[in-house]
């Protein structure tokens, strides 16, 4: 069976194998063919073609797949040094892609600030958590994280949002600044309402709501859409950036993803440059770079160009525009 060479992605579902970015290439079983780096059999080969053909085996060489088809043929393949794996059933699959993305995902929360993405669902372990981070890290100013569910709760919490006498309790002179897992919600506590200024009589964010007290009106606690904004930003240097894609990468490829679709845009462009730079760059990257329709539209637009005609190598691309309409 032969293939024409294509941009095709593949995943093997050996455990937590990727053949990540591997281009198919035409089938070659000449005599002379050099032996394969990496030789597949005894799976089944999903190609995707518009035949829906399947096969046993596949060869690798120089991170390029060489041959497609039956086991027979695959043992012209194999040679003194080539690595053999026995997939005993297991399925190879094009590489997935997903198509709406904020790298690096949890990453840079799990490397560098409170994450409570494990423990979402339980009140008690995200206090724990919350509370072991301040304990563990006195030398820091503010304290930064995200993971919270307000599926967690109880009570009046349920619809307005986790109250600031909780994070108080753990942290009464320095501001906690949580984001809930969807990034809909901010959960502060009272030092970080008097970071912001945020009183009683301080508006809501056009598009947003600053949750109060029903009975005294003060500050609840909650941040909600549009003025969870009003919360700062932890900042990253750039090494620790890197660190954090790198390890939203591996994880991804150990999902089967070997494409995104990168919806934080500007948030990490120089990261990825860097890490691609570097040759660790192994997922293809296509960004979407935000732009705000009330900006001057000319200049939004300018940056969009800049940044399209900057990033252009096929793992990093900028080529989407994003914004909100609502």
């Amino acid at each position: 069976m032969k293939k024409k060479r294509s941009s095709f992605f593949l995943w093997c579902s050996v455990p937590w194998f990727i053949l990540a970015a591997l281009a198919l290439a035409g089938c070659v079983s000449t005599p002379e063919e050099k032996a394969a780096d990496m030789v597949l059999k005894n799976g089944h080969v999903y190609t995707m073609d518009a035949n829906g053909t399947k096969a046993e085996a596949l060869a690798v060489t120089d991170g390029i797949i060489v041959f497609v088809g039956s086991n027979a043929d695959a043992e012209a393949y194999v040679g003194p040094g080539t690595e053999v794996w026995d997939l005993k059933g297991m399925m190879v699959l094009p590489g997935m892609i997903e198509t709406h993305l904020h790298p690096p995902g949890t990453a840079d929360a799990d490397l560098f600030s409170i994450s409570l993405f494990d423990v979402m669902s339980d009140l008690d372990a995200m206090l724990e958590t919350i509370q072991s981070f301040v304990e563990e890290h006195p030398d820091l100013d503010m304290y930064f994280g995200s993971g919270f569910s307000t599926g967690a709760f109880t009570g009046m919490e349920v619809s307005l949002g986790p109250k600031k006498e909780r994070l108080d309790a753990i942290s009464p002179d320095k501001p906690i600044f949580l984001v809930s897992y969807d990034g809909h919600i901010g959960w502060i506590n009272s030092a970080g309402l008097d970071y912001l200024g945020i009183t009683k009589d301080t508006p809501d964010p056009a598009g947003g709501r600053i949750e109060r007290d029903p009975a005294t009106g003060e500050p609840w606690g909650a941040m909600k859409e549009a003025a969870a904004g009003l919360m700062p930003v932890q900042e990253l240097s750039l090494e620790q950036q890197i660190e954090a894609m790198e390890l939203f990468q591996e994880r991804m490829h150990g999902w089967g993803y070997t494409g995104i679709q990168n919806m934080s845009g500007r948030e990490n462009l120089e990261a990825l440059a860097a890490l691609e730079s570097e040759g660790k760059l192994k997922l293809r990257v296509r960004s979407a770079v935000s732009l705000d329709p009330e900006a001057d539209l000319e200049e939004e637009f300018a940056l969009l160009e800049e940044s399209r005609d900057k990033y252009t190598s096929p793992l990093n691309t900028v080529g989407v525009a994003k914004f909100f309409a609502d």
